[in-house]
């Protein structure tokens, strides 16, 4: 109240000169946020230019999460990679064909995409898998899924029997 009142005793200068002030303060706070924004860009810029993303190993990305103008924070998984020198297949045989498959052994894959096969050894053979019907857990048993035809890997060796 106290300041009002001395506006208006204030001289015609006076007023005028405040009036000023006023106009001046929006244009002021507008070149302000843009000074502001262009920090913030700089800082994204030396950010994006200190970002390398590095791969443990030769491979191939797979389940790519991110799109466009996404951001990743660190530490968030956001793909897969396929090693490309290496390659895991488990196999889900049934009782009868496991006597032939033997630890260290050579074996032939063939993708079921097609393609060359693949070729590999037995690494281990577990003695049991999960029931999947179970109710009452896994037991701390493999959990093989059983959606492809038997006999997708076989022996190396010609002599062998086979899968099929």
């Amino acid at each position: 109240m106290k300041r009002a009142a001395a506006r208006d005793r204030a001289s015609p200068a006076a007023r005028a000169h405040h009036a000023a002030r006023l106009a001046e303060s929006p244009s002021a706070v507008v070149f302000a946020a843009y000074q502001q924004a262009l920090a913030d860009r700089s800082t994204a810029q030396l950010n994006l230019d200190r970002t390398v993303v590095h791969a443990a190993g030769n491979g191939f990305v797979a389940n790519l999460t991110l799109d466009v103008a996404q951001y990743a924070s660190v530490g968030t998984k956001v793909m897969a990679l396929i090693d490309s020198d290496s390659y895991r297949v488990t196999g889900y045989f049934e009782e009868t064909k496991i006597p032939v498959v033997k630890p260290s052994g050579h074996v032939d894959i063939y993708p079921i995409s097609g393609g060359q096969p693949l070729r590999g050894h037995v690494e281990s053979i577990s003695r049991g898998i999960t029931d999947r019907d179970n109710p009452t857990g896994a037991e701390l048993l493999a959990n093989a899924n059983p959606a492809f035809e038997l006999g997708a890997a076989r022996p190396a060796d010609p002599d062998a029997h086979s899968y099929r």
